[in-house]
């Protein structure tokens, strides 16, 4: 037992990316129905862009809905544009064995159409608009060196003083999921996607995003 606390403090001095790192993912008592999201986009010049909002529409067993909408400047409500549904354990699992990740999915991603009719528009392939705004990962597992762990203190507007936690990818692809900065503590809003930067360093390209509002009953 010493033999092995000792290996274990010694492999985290060596790297911070090998230790194992307790990080707070998304879980159940988030999706409630009813339960919401906001972040607010701005542009590289701070300037408001758009809200975005994720708001759970549905829950059956382990299958949740989240109903995707944004409100423009000079809009007074949000409209909603997509759908997705996914089970929460298939990304958790996808992240506690990435031999697994290659096979996580969606259960399904829909568009709104013209005459407001749920549309399937996709094989589920496109997580990414799951894993940018919550975090699946909980320990990284040291054997397999392939994201490294990042933390920052930021002050966000409406959360306060916050630690963040950014997952990023060190072999390609770098997909921009992975860019995110999940917030750490306060811990009511773990795993929860606090900030993000876009095309940093892009001039006109460049964007953020900030979480400004939420609804989570449980929490």
């Amino acid at each position: 037992m010493i033999r092995k606390f000792i290996i274990t403090l010694i492999t985290a001095c060596f790297s911070f990316t090998a230790v194992s790192q307790t990080l707070i993912p998304a879980n159940d008592d988030m999706f409630e129905q009813g339960n919401f999201w906001i972040w607010e986009y701005k542009n590289h010049l701070g300037e408001f862009s758009s809200l975005e909002r994720y708001e759970v529409v549905a829950v059956k067993g382990d299958l949740i809905t989240v109903e995707m909408a944004t409100q423009y400047p000079g809009q007074d409500q949000f409209s909603a544009h997509h759908r997705f549904k996914f089970v929460l354990d298939d990304c958790l699992s996808a992240y506690e064995d990435l031999r697994k990740k290659p096979y996580w999915r969606l259960k399904g991603f829909y568009y709104k159409g013209p005459d407001q009719v749920w549309t399937k528009g996709s094989r589920g392939l496109n997580v990414q608009v799951f894993e940018e705004k919550f975090n699946c990962m909980q320990i990284l597992d040291a054997a397999n060196i392939q994201f490294e762990h990042k933390f920052t203190d930021r002050n966000l507007e409406n959360v306060g003083a916050a630690t963040l936690f950014q997952n990023s990818k060190v072999r390609p692809p770098r997909k921009v999921e992975y860019y995110s900065w999940y917030i750490f503590q306060p811990y009511k809003l773990g795993g929860i996607a606090g900030y993000k930067v876009f095309n940093p360093g892009k001039g006109d390209n460049e964007f953020t995003f900030e979480l400004v509002e939420w609804n989570m009953s449980s929490r």
